[in-house]
């Protein structure tokens, strides 16, 4: 692939304090962190948000409501692709319920979803919640929840593709 982007997600808590040491530890790899930057490819607008609702004590995380609305009103007004490491509430966002495990229950962001509104990304890529992985038709586009692992952090789910010039989105 000419072009290779990452960004964190709750499991990497210790980049935080190391963001310019790892954004160049992977630049010399080919690959580009894209932590709150936009990049542009053949016209396709993409911008990285690494951040989701506070859950336990893990890393990248806000507090629902005022900080996540101040996080996600960050995101430019013109992006193509988002790549965010939650999902937005209500799209590939079900897992168990930490009090009732044998409920699930929506955890994505609220104030994420009320800004995809406003802005309609044609892809939102995610992967936080390890149950809900695959992909959805949303309003504006796809919601793609590409975590490779599963919810026992098995790296068994398959790749998803996103072919742009055919607007197919499919597991390979």
């Amino acid at each position: 692939h000419n072009h290779k982007f990452v960004i964190c997600g709750n499991h990497e808590y210790h980049v935080s304090e190391q963001t310019y040491y790892v954004r160049d530890m992977f630049e010399s790899f080919g690959v580009q962190l894209i932590h709150n930057k936009t990049v542009e490819v053949d016209g396709l607008k993409f911008y990285g948000e690494p951040r989701t609702p506070e859950f336990f004590d893990w890393g990248w995380m806000y507090k629902r409501g005022h900080q996540a609305a101040t996080v996600w009103s960050q995101m430019p007004d013109d992006i193509d692709v988002l790549v965010c490491h939650g999902p937005p509430l209500g799209y590939l966002d079900m897992c168990p319920d930490w009090t009732d495990r044998d409920s699930m229950v929506h955890v994505g962001c609220k104030e994420q979803l009320d800004r995809l509104h406003q802005v309609k990304p044609k892809y939102v890529i995610c992967g936080h919640i390890h149950e809900s992985y695959g992909f959805t038709k949303y309003p504006y586009g796809y919601v793609i929840n590409a975590s490779i692992c599963t919810a026992r952090y098995k790296p068994h789910n398959p790749p998803i593709v996103i072919d742009t010039d055919l607007d197919l989105v499919y597991k390979s």
